[in-house]
């Protein structure tokens, strides 16, 4: 077999020259200066670009990885420009490093509670502090110490030290019964609604109820109600003492320790009284004065009246 040398023969020993020394003769070498061996796989005689970003596969890094455009440093490979393992043709955000904190291998640091604070700086990644954190730290503040969170704290302000209820609220910053004197200060806390109260937060007796009796004066209406009882005794005794035909001093000495009875019995009733407000099992609201006189509240008008 005879191999026509013309044109290929550059050394004149007859022979068509293997220039690169790549193992293709010139004539089929596309790259005949550039010893494609062990990189041609289409065997044209030239180094493949197999992933097609213009860096040769020999000296290619990451010969299956299309680098265009995220390639700084030309080794071929997708660069990762914040070392965070996420690349940069597949990072949202190239320049911040998000080790740690991207369940979503988007590159970026998450924020799980989608308060605006990245779970890297946030103190309470899984509680949203939107509109309730001062300070950035991502929790919602706790402004005035009492353990209930500014978000469910109904009074951001109490004062130190003072226990709260499940609203954030101390004694003294509430009014339950809506009298304008706060129930740290509010010596009867059920006023009825619309009285006028004193710095005690306690119902003033109404003007109609003419309460100017004098502390020695005892009321009428209680002396009836424990005089009749004392009468049937006195009754009863002088009925007795007939019946046994005793004799008139007998029936003056009875009658004489009645009175003395009903007089300390007066006393003591008054001495003993329930004074100031109250409310029985039927929800009506009773004030019985320091003097003795008893009231009570009529919701139809808005006033004490007077019972006895």
């Amino acid at each position: 077999m005879y191999t026509n040398s013309s044109n290929w023969d550059s050394d004149k020993d007859g022979c068509i020259d293997d220039t690169d020394g790549d193992g293709l003769l010139d004539p089929e070498d596309n790259c005949k200066n550039e010893d494609s061996s062990q990189w041609d796989n289409d065997q044209d005689g030239c180094i493949d670009d197999t992933d097609g970003d213009l860096i040769k596969d020999n000296k290619d890094a990451c010969i299956i990885q299309d680098s265009t455009g995220y390639d700084s440093d030309g080794d071929g490979c997708i660069d990762d420009s914040d070392n965070d393992n996420v690349p940069d043709g597949f990072d949202d955000c190239r320049f911040i490093n998000s080790t740690g904190f991207d369940s979503d291998g988007d590159g970026c640091i998450d924020d799980s509670d989608g308060d605006k604070i990245k779970d890297n700086e946030d103190q309470c990644r899984m509680e949203s502090s939107i509109g309730f954190d001062t300070d950035g730290d991502g929790c919602i503040d706790d402004s005035d110490g009492d353990q209930i969170k500014d978000n469910d704290d109904n009074c951001s302000n109490t004062p130190t030290g003072e226990g709260v209820d499940d609203n954030g609220c101390s004694e003294s910053q509430l009014d339950d019964d809506s009298d304008k004197v706060m129930n740290h200060l509010d010596q009867c806390d059920d006023t009825p609604t619309g009285a006028d109260v004193d710095e005690n937060g306690c119902s003033l007796i109404s003007q109609s109820a003419n309460v100017e009796s004098s502390e020695e004066e005892l009321p009428l209406g209680l002396i009836s109600l424990i005089g009749i009882s004392f009468i049937g005794l006195i009754i009863g005794g002088v009925i007795y003492l007939t019946k046994n035909k005793e004799s008139e001093d007998e029936i003056k000495i009875y009658e004489e320790e009645a009175e003395s009875m009903l007089t300390n019995s007066i006393q003591q009733t008054q001495q003993t009284a329930k004074i100031g407000e109250w409310v029985d099992e039927n929800g009506v609201y009773w004030n019985r004065s320091s003097n003795g006189v008893l009231y009570q509240w009529n919701k139809e008008t808005n006033e004490w009246i007077e019972v006895y």
